[in-house]
């Protein structure tokens, strides 16, 4: 990379040489003894290059005139070698000006790759600089027990948004809260922050006011409702026994792209959750959250049990059939995802490998996540199979490689 700039920088200079050559030519041009300025030749000289003046003596017809007086001063052979010369230094110039012109845009060419090669190099570059931006945890919290979770009833009469939590809930809400600033103030370490995200739905609202009882103020950085993680859609006010026969249908059918008459499917969550995701990225890299580098920042985001399971997915990129798979959170259950030491996120960090099989990830997900624990950010996990098995029945084990010798020795 370095001899690349080196020897643009090199053309670069031969070409700036150059130019002082030219410039140093035209200069001694003017001073030679035979040709002083006050001569009728270097008039003559001047006129021609003069392109306002030569522009003048066309427009004006005066042109003839002029040339015949210089022929009458000077002689016409005079004249002719002056303009001889003029033109063939013309041509000159013209001839460098174009090869410089190439030289100059083969020069743009060549730094244009080489800048694009850097970016590219830099974007490779997995520093400790570069991670400490990165949140050191992503924690998704279900919120916890609703009046809706033990009376299924409450939905014919209250909005979903509306459904409160239990007391039961609120006490669950506590203890989580409790956990969560334990997990994260780890070894008393107290540079660290908190943002919270939280669904709209009043049951998340309360699930955050009673979490939040555990965080000193000055440690919350900030807290924003985001509605791209609310419940998902299951109709308006909800009959019961009409629920319970579109569950059973929906289970027929599949969990992902079941969607509720009047309401969404899982397919419709993973839309919005994607598009929040992009969001919560943006914000990182442009540090809207305003974290101060100097202290680890820990995003806790409050929703719903199946908004959690579809964050994940997208995260990891589980396919559809994997996601079947995943058991619901419990209420104000919660996934730790924490930087790894090569600053890729995983589940494995803080969790066992006996909870995620509870939770209903299957052996090669949980491969994946050790995996990532350790794993540098932008590498290929090619020690999972399911990357490439769970599409592939069989693609082979002979490359393109040991295909070419093969035809090598055969002919």
């Amino acid at each position: 990379m370095d001899k690349d700039v080196a020897l643009s920088l090199k053309k670069a200079k031969l070409i700036k040489n150059r130019l002082e050559v030219l410039e140093r030519s035209s200069k001694a041009n003017h001073n030679l003894h035979c040709c002083d300025l006050d001569s009728s030749t270097d008039r003559t000289q001047i006129s021609f290059a003069d392109e306002a003046t030569v522009d003048n003596l066309i427009s004006t017809g005066e042109s003839e005139r002029f040339l015949h007086k210089a022929t009458r001063e000077q002689g016409r052979g005079h004249v002719m070698e002056t303009i001889l010369e003029i033109q063939e230094r013309h041509d000159v110039v013209t001839v460098i000006e174009r090869n410089l012109n190439k030289e100059l845009h083969q020069i743009f060419m060549d730094m244009t790759v080489l800048v694009e090669s850097q970016r590219e190099q830099l974007d490779d570059i997995k520093s400790p600089f570069e991670m400490k931006f990165l949140p050191k945890r992503i924690i998704l919290v279900r919120h916890g027990e609703s009046e809706g979770n033990i009376d299924g009833s409450a939905y014919s009469t209250t909005p979903d948004y509306k459904i409160p939590l239990t007391q039961q809930g609120i006490s669950q809400a506590k203890h989580a809260g409790t956990q969560i600033r334990h997990i994260i103030s780890d070894n008393n370490d107290n540079n660290w922050k908190v943002y919270f995200y939280v669904s709209p739905y009043e049951r998340s609202r309360s699930s955050l006011r009673q979490i939040a009882t555990s965080f000193p103020k000055s440690t919350v950085i900030g807290i924003r409702e985001e509605c791209r993680i609310r419940e998902q859609d299951f109709g308006n006010f909800q009959i019961a026994e009409r629920m319970n026969i579109i569950k059973e249908t929906r289970d027929r059918f599949g969990r992902f792209f079941y969607r509720f008459p009047e309401g969404e499917s899982a397919a419709d969550v993973y839309d919005r959750v994607s598009s929040f995701l992009e969001s919560l990225w943006r914000d990182i890299d442009m540090n809207r959250l305003n974290h101060e580098p100097s202290n680890d920042l820990n995003l806790i985001i409050v929703s719903h049990g199946l908004a959690s399971r579809v964050f994940l997915m997208k995260w990891f990129k589980w396919t559809v059939e994997q996601f079947e798979h995943l058991n619901n959170l419990n209420n104000c259950e919660f996934r730790v995802m924490q930087l790894g030491v090569g600053g890729e996120y995983s589940l494995a960090v803080y969790h066992s490998d006996k909870e995620m099989e509870g939770w209903g990830l299957l052996p090669e997900m949980i491969a994946d996540q050790k995996w990532r624990a350790h794993a540098m950010r932008g590498d290929w996990n090619d020690k999972c199979p399911w990357y490439l098995d769970v599409f592939f029945d069989d693609l082979g084990t002979v490359s393109d490689d040991d295909d070419d010798n093969k035809d090598n020795v055969d002919s």
